[in-house]
């Protein structure tokens, strides 16, 4: 059984009239065949399907036609026969996709010196033209430019922008639109007509729309659809073909999206995919549909444009939708079911993606969350992440309630006191508090003056506790940050891998203190904390370290030398041995400050005033 010639083939342009949908090109091919103006190199461009070789065929065979008639190509002389019979020698069609280096080329120009053998003019078609090598486009430049004589090129090409501008000056550029849906639709009715095939004209609309402005495509389909359906083509065979549904469908749930309608149009987004349509192709028509609202509501569909590739019925249907809807209403639907269409793509919950377009769109802007309200919103947490950040982590700790309730309760003995007590002046006198306290009011005597001062001796036993517990607590935190160091190195090789570096090796690179949310880390080279100290380092490494310690730091940077060398590697090991554990990390964090002998701290000397001791013997 031989195979059938396809109907794209069978029913190939053969004369310009019969080109669909390029009058302009036809009509200037046909003026310089009639004054014997043919140019040497052509460039037909466009998209697929529309014509291009079809185009170059018949200008060739135009060209050497033998009738004398005004009509050509006329398909009867010997030239045209050989050349509809594919046996023309003088006519040759070279794929630049499967001959891209340059010695094809090179064959090409050697065989192109040689004079025509039966027509006067040789004709060398290159399609796809775009897949030459940038080495065959270079020899094929001065060929182009003076051809030998008798000789003529056309090129034809769907990607233009990849041919050199070198070789486009060189040639007369014609470009190929897509077919109009109207042309498109007349053209199949006549291959039905002359096929004896029964088809419904909303069916070869609904092909026609399908193909997109590509002939070829449209007639592959019809020749897939005449296979597939039984007795005629219906609307019904085409939308079962291709998984879609026609335009009534698409104009329902235009419809319903129109009068914000979500139950309706959620509904018909089901019903869609229960009777096995294509969700993508769906979808594809919604916003092709909206794109057709968008013309008809702006006025750019009006009068005799072409761009609106609908029929008369849809297009009133179009116009009176248009009087219910604004454009940015359309703006932010097209939007929504574009952005459906990427998720439908690759969503693994069906139809989740264009029911969600569906919500986006019905919601009104109030409604949704707008871009700027998100960016706004940034902006505030930002704020309030650096706020924190300053803010410390370790609140004072509240009074105890005793002390509180009854602070003149303690009382000293006025024999025990051998002399004054020295209690130290603050820096600058605390603001006055105006606040209406009802306190028992006491005689002015001596035992009352030494609970006075000795309460004042135990608050600064508070504070000088408080500062205790809060190096307490840094001291875990560096601790705690140096046992996680490599994670933190983890977080900053994962952003900057330089950065780590350094910060891998503990000879560079150490954390020196914790206080507050002040990470201080100690660096052997000042290059390297010089860096620490500039963006975007240092922000790389403050995320870093909040990551692993679990709330936003400040980092700063001091040198080995600045920090009394006393924090070594031992500290990364997390030993907390001897001088490396957390009484040496609490001291670190303190290194700038002197020793201190234990009785020249607040609390030894207070004591030394209540008991009457002027000198503390040191038992060392």
């Amino acid at each position: 059984m031989s195979a059938s010639t396809s109907l794209y083939r069978k029913y190939r342009s053969q004369t310009f009239d019969e080109l669909v949908g390029q009058e302009p090109v036809v009509r200037t091919l046909k003026n310089a065949i009639a004054s014997g103006r043919i140019s040497h190199a052509y460039l037909f461009t466009g998209p697929r399907g529309v014509g291009k070789t079809s185009a170059a065929r018949l200008l060739a065979r135009a060209a050497n036609c033998l009738s004398e008639g005004p009509d050509k190509p006329c398909n009867e002389c010997a030239n045209c026969t050989a050349a509809n019979r594919d046996i023309a020698t003088d006519l040759i069609e070279i794929d630049a996709a499967s001959n891209t280096g340059v010695d094809n080329i090179r064959e090409v120009i050697e065989r192109a010196n040689f004079a025509p053998s039966v027509w006067n003019t040789k004709f060398y078609i290159v399609d796809e033209v775009h897949m030459l090598s940038i080495s065959a486009f270079n020899a094929l430049l001065k060929t182009l430019e003076e051809p030998p004589p008798h000789t003529a090129f056309i090129l034809a090409t769907t990607e233009v922008h990849k041919v050199p501008a070198t070789v486009a000056s060189r040639c007369q550029r014609f470009d190929f639109r897509r077919v109009p849906l109207d042309a498109m639709v007349a053209r199949l009715e006549h291959i039905c007509k002359q096929e004896d095939i029964p088809a419904e004209r909303e069916a070869l609309e609904l092909v026609a729309r399908h193909a997109t402005g590509s002939l070829r495509d449209a007639e592959s389909l019809l020749d897939q659809l005449r296979v597939f359906a039984e007795e005629s083509i219906t609307l019904e065979s085409v939308q079962s073909l291709l998984g879609s549904s026609g335009s009534k469908e698409v104009a329902e749930f235009i419809d319903s999206l129109i009068a914000g309608d979500l139950a309706t149009g959620l509904r018909h987004i089901n019903r869609v995919l229960d009777d096995g349509l294509d969700l993508r192709q769906f979808n594809r028509q919604i916003v092709e549909y909206l794109r057709g609202l968008m013309l008809v509501k702006t006025g750019a569909a009006s009068g005799e444009s072409s761009m609106l590739d609908v029929t008369e019925e849809i297009k009133w249907q179009m116009r009176a939708q248009a009087e219910r809807v604004t454009v940015p209403d359309l703006l932010r639907w097209v939007q929504a079911f574009a952005e459906a269409d990427a998720g439908l793509r690759s969503t693994a919950y069906r139809q989740l993606p264009l029911e969600m377009g569906l919500v986006k769109a019905v919601l009104k802007p109030t409604e949704a969350t707008e871009l700027y309200q998100v960016r706004e919103r940034s902006v505030e947490l930002a704020a309030a992440v650096e706020q924190v950040a300053v803010t410390p982590r370790v609140q004072p700790r509240q009074p105890d309630d005793r002390r509180e309730a009854a602070p003149s309760t303690r009382q000293v003995r006025p024999d025990a006191v051998a002399g004054p007590i020295h209690t130290p002046e603050p820096a600058s006198p605390p603001p006055p508090i105006h606040m209406e306290m009802n306190l028992p009011v006491q005689p002015a005597h001596e035992p009352v003056q030494a609970t006075t001062r000795a309460g004042a001796a135990e608050e600064t036993e508070d504070s000088v506790e408080l500062r205790s517990e809060r190096a307490a607590t840094d001291s875990d935190e560096l601790r705690r940050l140096q046992e996680l160091w490599g994670k933190v190195v983890d977080q900053i090789n994962a952003r900057a891998k330089p950065i780590a570096a350094a910060f891998r090796d503990n000879d560079r690179v150490r954390p020196h203190s914790v206080i507050g949310n002040t990470v201080t880390l100690s660096f052997r080279y000042p290059i390297q904390a010089d860096r620490a100290k500039q963006e975007p380092s240092r922000g790389i490494i403050e995320n870093a370290i909040g990551r692993v310690l679990g709330y936003p730091v400040r980092v700063e940077s001091v040198l080995f030398e600045q920090a009394g060398g006393s924090n070594d590697a031992g500290n990364l090991a997390g030993t907390g041995n001897g001088s490396n554990g957390p009484s040496a990390a609490g001291g670190t964090a303190r290194s700038a400050r002197p020793a201190q002998s234990p009785y020249e701290t607040t609390r030894g000397k207070a004591a030394m005033n209540i008991f009457g001791i002027d000198k503390f013997e040191d038992p060392q």
